[in-house]
């Protein structure tokens, strides 16, 4: 059971692009920049690591990160070149996930549980929690207090260099799930019963994250869209299971996380016509190979990304996306006789496993046509 939503911002809600604000630091410290050892397949160095890790725990301001920074960088730069450069990073939250979260806010509890940084934290309340023509206030910069802007989207924030801990260190859990029970009665979508931490569900990129929120008593899961098949399951009363791994975009990749539950692991491939106006979902076991061609033939397809998914995170629970029904799911008829199934959550980063009867009940739910062919 779901009845408390922890969102982390990065990666979660914020998109980011790391190779933009590495290249910039690159262009600002030129001979130096090894010694931040942030190239793109290596890792921080010692030093960086000790400004990083300070930075996001409060132990260190915008002032601090510049004059770690300033020294190494050629002549000329600024700290507001090294703040520009660090913000590069960033690249703004899409309105359709606000949006989403909006549309949670109004029947769940919603945190927001961030590692963060003072220039970070800045630039997310400019950008997305500023009223228009307006000001946020200074305590929304400076003590994470909430605003009338992040009121529209999270109860409260818990942001680590204003709380002085970072994920994945489990107090920081501690102290969140601390707060979030003493404002349980006080939160007009909290259930009525007493908080219970077991049904709190923590939504990271990383699995270190994600692992700690476990360990801690919490649930957690990937992402927004893995979220909302797990939500969508409960509504309608459908039982699954469901864990998170590493991103495993191919089967070859899954296959190095997926769990020896019995359950036969299944690869999704999106078609379409060649007018563009009619898709399809196919599904088999993804131990066997596809009668592609015979396919081709009866569908006159190419394949595609659809749904509005991620390349390597197509699966039937899209379908919850396709709301005009447009889409036509053909299932390889051994699947019947597979006692249960499991499938991406719309999020290559997880893995949601359902009997077979259970997962008739969701095809009725989403209404969408199905077929049962024979696929090799």
């Amino acid at each position: 059971m779901i009845e408390t939503i922890v969102l982390d911002l990065g990666g979660v809600l914020m998109n980011h692009d790391i190779p933009a604000c590495v290249k910039k630091f690159q262009e600002l410290l030129g001979a130096n920049f090894p010694a931040l050892g942030l190239e793109s397949d290596g890792e921080p160095t010692p030093y960086m690591k000790s400004i990083l890790f300070d930075y996001e725990i409060g132990g260190a301001t915008n002032e601090d990160f510049v004059k770690a920074l300033l020294p190494l960088s050629k002549e000329g730069t600024t700290g507001r070149d090294l703040l520009d450069a660090w913000n590069l990073m960033l690249t703004g939250i899409p309105d359709y996930r606000l949006r989403t979260v909006e549309a949670l806010h109004k029947r769940f509890p919603v945190f927001l549980l961030s590692n963060n940084n003072e220039e970070h934290w800045r630039f997310c309340v400019d950008n997305h929690f500023t009223p228009e023509g307006g000001v946020a206030p200074e305590s929304l910069y400076t003590e994470g207090k909430s605003s009338p802007e992040t009121l529209r989207y999270f109860d409260e924030l818990f942001l680590s260099h204003l709380m002085h801990l970072g994920k994945p260190d489990i107090r920081i859990y501690e102290e969140a799930d601390k707060r979030i029970a003493e404002l349980w009665k006080t939160l007009p979508t909290a259930a009525k019963h007493p908080y219970d931490k077991s049904t709190t569900i923590f939504v990271d990129d990383l699995e270190a994250n994600r692992e700690a929120a476990r360990r801690y008593g919490w649930q957690a899961c990937s992402g927004l869209e893995a979220l909302q098949v797990l939500l969508y399951l409960e509504e309608h009363h459908i039982p699954y299971t469901h864990y998170t791994h590493p991103e495993g975009k191919t089967i070859e990749e899954a296959k190095r996380w997926w769990h020896d539950d019995g359950s036969v692991h299944c690869k999704n491939l999106f078609f379409r016509n060649h007018k563009g106006n009619v898709h399809y979902l196919v599904c088999f076991d993804c131990d066997h190979d596809l009668a592609i061609h015979d396919l081709e033939h009866r569908l006159k397809a190419s394949l595609v990304a659809a749904l509005g998914l991620q390349p390597g995170s197509v699966s039937p629970f899209g379908l919850i996306n396709d709301k005009e029904h447009e889409v036509i799911l053909f299932l390889d008829k051994n699947l019947l006789d597979a006692p249960s199934l499991s499938f991406h959550p719309n999020d290559c980063r997880g893995t949601v496993v359902i009997s077979n009867e259970a997962f008739q009940d969701y095809l009725r739910t989403v209404g969408n046509t199905v077929e049962y062919l024979e696929l090799y």
